[in-house]
């Protein structure tokens, strides 16, 4: 049956592709197939991709409300905007829980000019410029330009690495998105020997598997949570669910502000995610 994607495009539901959204956010075989029997029994010819999506939400939570959470992982990107600010600090914060030692994000000169950076990341004699591109549509594809561009940027910061002692001397050129990338994009990135990491690539190794992996959900994937309380937390260095479930209410109040059990109840879902 033909589905509509947010975009506006058509495709056949796929169930298996359904179900493996489901298996990485943890929902057991059983359940996955209980999901899919009640989405298949509800659709309708062109029904959207979001109408999909609440039914599978809706029915997870009714015996897996961490599964639930986890669900809303695509969304919860989104919610960083409308700046890319927010997203470049969530990159940083899974690095870091990755091994790497990052920053975001601050200007270095290169040999021709000076560069605003999204994140910079170092391990294992790794020396890492990263391009942080968030969009605000899932379906976006970032294209060869911006792949150029990035490697350009690259290339005339190792040039000022060599005369600007402040600017690191890179040795690998990252392109990390929420979205996707065109097939010109990951052909030339290739050719140069760039990584690229979007929402679904590589395969078996993209963001969302960095995520899932080890649960590094940002906190925008509680529903509740409201724009300005997120802001809030972004300000105190917490991107993290695993960051905040450790937190006592009466901690989560000294750095936030945000009191009693409203911040209780942040924790218990944080906790929900990361379980």
């Amino acid at each position: 049956m033909l589905i509509t994607k947010s975009d506006g495009a058509t495709e056949e539901f796929n169930p298996a592709k359904f179900r493996r959204g489901l298996l990485k956010v943890g929902a057991n075989k059983e359940l996955v197939e209980q999901v899919l029997a009640k989405v298949e029994k509800k659709m309708k010819p062109g029904m959207s991709t979001r109408e999909i999506y609440k039914i599978a939400r809706n029915e997870l939570g009714k015996s897996a409300p961490g599964a639930k959470v986890r669900y809303n992982l695509r969304q919860a990107l989104i919610r960083m905007g409308p700046a890319g600010y927010n997203f470049e600090k969530y990159i940083a914060s899974i690095l870091k829980t990755y091994g790497y030692k990052a920053q975001t994000p601050f200007e270095l000169q290169g040999k021709c000019t000076t560069h605003e950076v999204d994140v910079t990341a170092e391990k294992d004699g790794q020396v890492i410029f990263i391009e942080a591109k968030f969009r605000r549509n899932f379906y976006d594809k970032i294209g060869i330009k911006t792949t150029l561009s990035s490697w350009a940027r690259y290339m005339d910061l190792r040039e000022g690495s060599k005369t600007h002692n402040a600017t690191p001397n890179f040795n690998q050129c990252w392109v990390v998105t929420n979205a996707r990338f065109t097939n010109h994009s990951l052909e030339y990135a290739k050719c140069q020997g760039m990584t690229m990491l979007s929402w679904n690539y590589p395969k078996d190794k993209s963001l969302a598997d960095m995520v899932n992996h080890r649960a590094l959900y940002p906190l925008t994937i509680i529903d509740e949570i409201q724009n300005h309380e997120f802001e809030n937390f972004a300000r105190h260095k917490l991107m993290l669910c695993k960051e905040v479930e450790s937190k006592t209410p009466d901690e989560l109040t000294r750095l936030t502000g945000i009191k009693g059990k409203r911040a209780e109840r942040i924790i218990q879902v944080c906790k929900l995610a990361t379980g």
